[in-house]
């Protein structure tokens, strides 16, 4: 939403800024009330992309920057846990969140 507003409002105007957002908003709830199953959908969106952004890629990415941490001390297990919990949970919701579509599709 923030870049379409950037994209679209030149002159930090507050009135095009709300009706972009009552729009955004207004079309999210229609794809709520259309779309089958959009709750799930999310779930499973949310699951798999929150679990990666959050915890995943900032573990890896600090693995990658910290070279020291690579040393098989109490900072890599601790780390290696985090990872290896995250997969775990993801996975976990990603199944739940496909059962529950695969559940209400059939």
């Amino acid at each position: 939403m923030t870049s379409l507003e950037e994209t679209l409002v030149k002159h930090n105007n507050k009135l095009l800024s709300i009706i972009i957002k009552t729009i955004v908003v207004i079309c999210t709830v229609i794809m709520a009330l259309f779309v089958p199953f959009f709750g799930y959908i999310m779930e499973f969106v949310g699951g798999f992309t929150g679990i990666s952004a959050s915890v995943l890629f900032a573990c890896l990415c600090y693995f990658k920057i910290n070279r020291e941490s690579w040393n098989f001390g109490i900072e890599f297990i601790f780390i290696t846990v985090i990872l290896v919990s995250r997969f775990v949970v993801a996975g976990i919701g990603n199944f739940t969140s496909i059962k529950d579509i695969i559940k209400h599709v059939g």
